[in-house]
């Protein structure tokens, strides 16, 4: 639970140096790729959870990106936080 957000707040980092969205999603899915494969979940859960994490964190660093700074910037940042716990 603590990994994924401090994974968060670092690949947020990253977006900001890189303007990339997409990497940072892929980053993401990855680290969830390996953790759900060696905590022993069947192939197609991991799939599935792969799935949702790359449509969801897709959608909030494109929309970090896409509002650089400002109230609503901060206002996504802190709802993904807990999002980031429970996909």
């Amino acid at each position: 639970m603590i990994l994924k957000v401090v994974m968060l707040v670092s690949l947020v980092r990253l977006l900001l140096m890189t303007d990339k969205p997409g990497l940072c999603t892929g980053i993401y899915a990855t680290v969830v790729i390996v953790i759900g494969l060696f905590s022993g979940n069947p192939i197609q859960t991991v799939a599935i959870s792969a799935g949702i994490t790359i449509l969801v964190f897709g959608l909030y660093f494109w929309l970090l990106n896409r509002y650089h700074s400002g109230l609503l910037y901060w206002l996504i940042f802190l709802v993904g936080l807990p999002v980031c716990i429970f996909v």
